[in-house]
């Protein structure tokens, strides 16, 4: 009875784990020119964990050449805004951090990298490094 139990446990585990809600990645195609530094310096992912992230999602080292048309994860989440705030999109009830999320979601629309603001396309953006690096991020420097 104790294993069926165990065995019941772990199934609904994985399929809550895999939910189709779950979070997405942003996915950017490269462009001619395009090296990994560069790449990230156009989605304003300059902090040092953002370049850990990408390597990862990517199956990267820091000396690979990116390929002009693949695909590739940015170390960016994408959440389907709620309508209401960042922090109840989120499920992180910081005011701060809103804020710098709303910048980033911002400043990417301004400079023409994103289309669209997040309250018209109701499609957020959050940087890795907002969420889960520490305080000190200083930008990366192409080598």
């Amino acid at each position: 009875m104790r294993y069926l139990s165990l065995i019941i446990l772990w199934c609904f585990s994985w399929t809550v784990g895999y939910s189709t809600d779950k979070l997405h990645y942003v996915e950017t195609k490269a462009k001619n020119g395009d090296g990994i530094y560069r790449l990230l310096q156009r989605y304003q992912l300059s902090a040092p964990c953002n370049l850990k992230q990408f390597l990862h999602l990517n199956q990267l080292r820091t000396s690979s050449k990116i390929i002009k048309g693949k695909t590739y994860k940015l170390p960016i989440y994408q959440y389907k805004y709620n309508g209401k705030s960042i922090r109840t999109t989120i499920e992180k009830n910081d005011m701060a951090l809103a804020k710098k999320i709303a910048k980033y979601n911002r400043q990417l629309r301004d400079s023409g990298v994103k289309k669209n603001y997040y309250l018209q396309s109701k499609i957020l953006w959050v940087p890795h490094h907002l969420l889960y690096c520490d305080k000190k991020n200083n930008p990366i420097k192409a080598s």
